[in-house]
């Protein structure tokens, strides 16, 4: 069984996430986007449940309400695949865009995404992400070379490699890299079967609820990084569409 502060820290850490997927399967029959409508792009995230599903139903017509609009003009899609997210909006065109800065930055000038918000996550709009390896194991980046770095950021390897690191080592070359979901990473980790482990910054402070967390170190801290927020896409934008969201967003997740 997952550690219950984990649990509870995905939530939180993810919050921005599952605003947007309060509109997944409001219309789950209806397939054109529209001007209320949002895509959802976590790589590497969870997919949703059946009971996740009945829950942001009921929240859809609330966030719709305070929005002003007619629930009924709101749908959206939740992808965990970069790629088919990608497609997605570029075929359908949704009125808002809620993906990871590292998604913004790769994506900012084919799609013209403009950031409308930025998310404060406990309290912050600015976090930093953490390196932790074994106590007695590698010390620095330079040090996991031929080594393999686990994690769920990793599924964004450019981000990572690029804005996180600042180009301190090359990922898939220098490092080894396995994109998968952070404690699973951690528990391989301690068992020995890989050499380090990025995390976000609620994560990292999450590591010590864990039984093994004492025996884990931090080897890298990154500067500050801004919090994402939900996106428009270039082009034409009703200004009333727009107020209405940024609005309900406002009241629903503390953007």
């Amino acid at each position: 069984m997952e550690n219950e502060m984990f649990r509870i820290h995905r939530l939180s850490a993810n919050f921005v996430f599952i605003l947007a997927l309060v509109f997944v399967f409001a219309l789950s029959g209806i397939s054109l986007a529209g001007p209320h409508d949002i895509v959802v792009i976590r790589p590497g995230g969870p997919s949703s449940s059946p009971q996740a599903q009945q829950q942001v139903e009921r929240l859809a017509k609330q966030i719709a309400e305070k929005a002003g609009w007619d629930s009924a003009t709101v749908t959206g899609k939740y992808f965990n695949d970069e790629n088919e997210g990608l497609a997605y909006i570029e075929s359908g065109k949704p009125g808002f865009v809620l993906g990871s800065l590292g998604f913004y930055l790769k994506y900012r000038e084919k799609l013209g995404l403009r950031i409308i918000n930025q998310a404060s996550v406990g309290g912050k709009k600015n976090a930093k992400y953490y390196v932790v390896a074994k106590k007695g194991g590698p010390g620095s980046l330079a040090e996991l070379s031929g080594k393999t770095l686990a994690g769920i950021h990793l599924n964004e390897p450019e981000f990572v490699e690029r804005i996180v690191f600042n180009n301190a080592i090359q990922l898939g070359q220098d490092v080894k890299i396995l994109p998968e979901r952070s404690l699973r990473a951690l528990k391989k980790l301690s068992q020995g079967e890989i050499d380090a482990v990025i995390l976000d910054e609620k994560e990292f402070k999450s590591l010590q609820s864990l039984p093994f967390g004492k025996d884990l170190t931090p080897i890298f801290e990154s500067k500050d990084l801004p919090n994402n927020g939900f996106m428009i896409l270039g082009g034409e934008f009703n200004p009333d569409n727009l107020k209405g969201f940024l609005t309900a967003a406002a009241d629903f997740c503390g953007f």
